[in-house]
């Protein structure tokens, strides 16, 4: 998987969010802009967290004995995280969440294909289990 199409998707999710938001001004009440708002905050402590740990498995890297291991977790992660900031970010859209002529839509495919290639979630935690001795 390429850490990059996945962490570049969660940005540009969060990104996509805000932007949004920020576009529809004061249409919604303040309980909605409050949701979006926590939603956002999710989102981006969600992509630093991804940051971090993209960090952590580069270190990690160099210990052999757990490298299958840690490849699946960092992908099922990874993957999971775009995941759910498009779900997020779709939610935040709305109706036009699903249109083609919004990015979101595209983000939502692009990263549910992450869960689908290059060995698929289920795989992936095929992988950890069997390199936990389950």
């Amino acid at each position: 998987m390429n850490w990059g199409l996945a962490i570049g998707a969660v940005i540009a999710l969060v990104m996509v969010g805000i932007l949004w938001v920020r576009a529809r001004g004061g249409a919604e009440t303040l309980l909605q802009d409050e949701v979006d708002r926590k939603k956002a905050a999710k989102d981006a402590a969600i992509t630093e967290l991804n940051v971090k740990f993209e960090r952590e498995h580069k270190e990690v890297q160099n210990e052999l004995e757990d490298i299958k291991k840690q490849a699946a977790i960092a992908k099922l992660y990874a993957s999971g995280c775009a995941v759910d900031n498009a779900r997020d970010a779709t939610q935040i859209h709305g109706g036009y969440g699903f249109m083609n002529e919004f990015p979101v839509a595209r983000f939502w495919r692009d990263s549910k294909v992450l869960e689908i290639g290059e060995g698929t979630s289920e795989i992936q935690r095929m992988v950890i289990a069997r390199e936990l001795g389950v």
